[in-house]
């Protein structure tokens, strides 16, 4: 997509979707050179708060240090406001507009601008509903101006009157990328985000054979111009299909949202996918189900004893001892037949589990609480992968799917510095928001072959773009 076509559908979408903003938030980083403040990254989001949760997850706060400043302000949104912010964007989109401070921005990152469209939602905010993302870079990598060391920028941190344990606990709480540090020089970017102005209610459930869809949206969306459609899944095929009309929906208008109400028989389903459009442009999805059912009778077997829900909320807050035998664990859940070799002593050369399915794949997994990285633990795994793959062809034993696995209780981001090893390795890294978002979709999980795929989109690559598999509700 060409700059020109990724801008002109950006303005579209936020311009048509700005009567339900109530909030604008803007995040700016910049790093002290010559006595000036140089933009390094800014992040403008027109906020639709349907759930009332903008006030959680963002506070206005400024941190400075000798060599960094980090500002995150939220304000009500106006109707001037957007044009204020979009205006700009096509011939400045690197224009600062934070009243106490003097942020600069050089000539040469003024050159040569280009624009990505990213229509669904960036990695930063992944969820079932579209978060539509415009980014700005200059094509000017600017090698000549060099980021502080992150050490520097640790130590001012913990150093902070309001400290921080470095900037990488900074960046999470600002939502500032990380990786704008990775190439060790500057490389300024910036990014506009619109959420959505309608959504579906978590409170939307099946009870009885019966869907109860609640629906939110601003008082001033037409509430007539939203599609409610489902994706009905009875466990056995084909997925039944069915659109809601909206003209059957109760509206509540008395609160400062207006809420939608209504009820489809469903008849023997227990889970369905609802997907929102406005204006025929398609909002986000949102799945419901009957809590005394699934279609996973794995999951319906397990939880007669999981009291505890070890598969789900406490999987994290198992001891280390035992990471390994949840996450067999999870795997059988998941469709695969997962057999654990860790515990056993007279099999230590053996992986930690091997997982397959029964159309012919065969996961290699490791497991790991800490640095994926630690004790060569990469290059073992890449040892017995390949010693598997001659066993197997020994065997003649038909697998012609083989994937080595490493599985981590570490943040994806706290991984970075293994990723060359483990693309390389050709292994897959699935990490803490992955195994968070795979517990998500046990009651219908994935088929193996989309298992699969998705581990295979894990493997790191050089630049990284690909951490977003195993999303919830895809």
């Amino acid at each position: 997509m060409d700059s020109e076509t990724a801008f002109a559908q950006f303005i579209e979408v936020a311009r048509e979707w700005a009567i339900g903003y109530t909030k604008v938030v803007r995040t700016y980083f910049a790093i002290k050179r010559n006595g000036e403040w140089c933009l390094e990254y800014a992040m403008t989001i027109f906020v639709t708060d349907l759930f009332d949760e903008v006030d959680k997850l963002v506070l206005p706060e400024v941190v400075e240090t000798r060599s960094l400043l980090a500002i995150k302000e939220v304000f009500d949104f106006e109707e001037a406001h957007l044009e204020k912010f979009l205006c700009p964007v096509r011939f400045d989109p690197f224009a600062s507009f934070h009243d106490k401070y003097d942020i600069s921005i050089s000539a040469e990152v003024r050159k040569g601008i280009w624009y990505y469209f990213e229509p669904f939602n960036p990695k930063e905010f992944q969820g079932n509903w579209r978060w539509p993302t415009l980014k700005a870079n200059s094509s000017e990598n600017l090698t000549d101006q060099h980021l502080p060391h992150r050490d520097q920028l640790d130590l001012e941190l913990m150093g902070h009157k309001l400290p921080y344990s470095g900037l990488a606990d900074l960046c999470d709480t600002f939502g500032i990328p990380p990786t704008i540090f990775d190439r060790g020089y500057s490389n300024p970017h910036t990014k506009w985000v619109v959420t959505q102005p309608a959504a579906v209610l978590p409170e939307s459930a099946i009870s009885n054979e019966v869907a109860k869809v609640q629906i939110r949206c601003s008082r001033n969306v037409d509430h007539e111009s939203l599609s409610v459609g489902a994706r009905i899944l009875t466990g056995q095929p084909p997925i039944i299909r069915k659109n809601l009309p909206i003209s059957e929906f109760e509206w509540d208008e008395t609160g400062e949202w207006k809420t939608g109400y209504a009820e489809e028989n469903l008849g023997s389903a227990a889970i369905a996918d609802i997907h929102l459009s406005y204006n025929g442009r398609y909002l986000g999805h949102f799945w419901i189900n009957d809590n005394k059912r699934s279609l996973n009778q794995r999951i319906d077997i397990h939880r007669l004893f999981d009291k505890k829900e070890v598969v789900g909320s406490a999987f994290f807050d198992l001891k280390d001892d035992f990471f390994e035998d949840s996450v067999s664990l999870l795997l059988n859940l998941s469709g695969l037949t997962a057999v654990s070799y860790g515990g056993i002593p007279s099999l230590k050369e053996a992986p930690d589990i091997l997982a397959y399915s029964s159309v012919g794949h065969l996961f290699i997994v490791e497991c790991t609480t800490r640095d994926v990285g630690r004790s060569g633990k990469l290059l073992k795994l890449s040892q017995r992968t390949r010693e598997v793959k001659e066993l197997v062809n020994r065997g003649r034993i038909e697998f012609p799917h083989i994937l080595p696995v490493m599985f981590t209780l570490i943040p994806r981001d706290d991984t970075k510095a293994c990723w060359e090893e483990a693309a390389n390795f050709g292994i897959s890294l699935i990490c803490r928001e992955n195994i968070e978002n795979l517990i998500s979709r046990i009651e219908t999980p994935y088929s193996t072959g989309e298992l699969f795929e998705a581990a295979q989109s894990l493997i790191p690559r050089k630049m990284e773009h690909n951490g977003d598999a195993f999303q919830s509700g895809t």
